[in-house]
């Protein structure tokens, strides 16, 4: 006859039946009268340690935490470039500011298109609002819009970003109440003017 085994993990022998008894008070776990009584086996487990926090990164007198995506496993700033907290706008870069070499700390870069979309609109990510309440925390910084003079443009209502891709620069996502509530699509993939001044969230390559 095989023995039957009620495995509890980390307490002590008592407690087990203790939790036991109450079982088969319960019905949930019934002893036939003319079988033997089955053993309890005790199993003591310790969970894995959980893994230890990213060191955070000086960079250009500010400290950037280190964040892992939930879908792509990737190392993402916890904030745009400049920004001094989380969820801040940040700085504003033309493309070519944002392409070079030292913009980004060492070991990180801007996104591909591929990634960054995989982060944000191909996670769920339809308004400013779900940019902004991701992990990634997004805000909608508005872009500097060459053709007026520079000034800063849709602040609250766009999220502008540069992407380091052959086919295309920048990944955009609008606010949905704007223009009625009715604006689609959310996301527009072109070449955005490489004079204006976009946000740049960097990722470790």
């Amino acid at each position: 006859t095989k023995k039957a085994y009620l495995v509890i993990s980390d307490v002590s022998k008592k407690i087990a039946k203790d939790i036991k008894a109450d079982l088969v008070i319960r019905g949930t776990f019934k002893t036939p009268t003319s079988a033997t009584p089955p053993e309890i086996e005790i199993k003591r487990f310790s969970p894995p340690p959980l893994p230890l926090p990213l060191p955070a990164i000086s960079f250009k007198g500010l400290t950037y935490k280190q964040v892992v995506s939930p879908y792509t496993k990737k190392v993402w700033l916890d904030r745009n470039l400049g920004a001094e907290k989380v969820a801040a706008d940040g700085g504003y870069y033309k493309l070519e500011q944002a392409k070079k070499i030292g913009t980004c700390p060492f070991g990180f870069d801007m996104p591909s298109w591929k990634t960054l979309e995989a982060e944000t609109t191909g996670a769920g990510v339809k308004n400013v609002d779900d940019a902004f309440n991701s992990f990634l925390a997004i805000p909608a910084a508005g872009f500097k819009n060459i053709v007026n003079k520079y000034r800063l443009t849709s602040q609250g209502s766009l999220v502008a970003m540069w992407v380091n891709d052959k086919e295309k620069n920048s990944l955009t996502i609008l606010d949905n109440r704007v223009g009625g509530g009715d604006m689609t699509p959310l996301q527009f993939v072109h070449n955005s003017n490489p004079a204006n001044g976009f946000s740049v969230r960097c990722v470790k390559d």
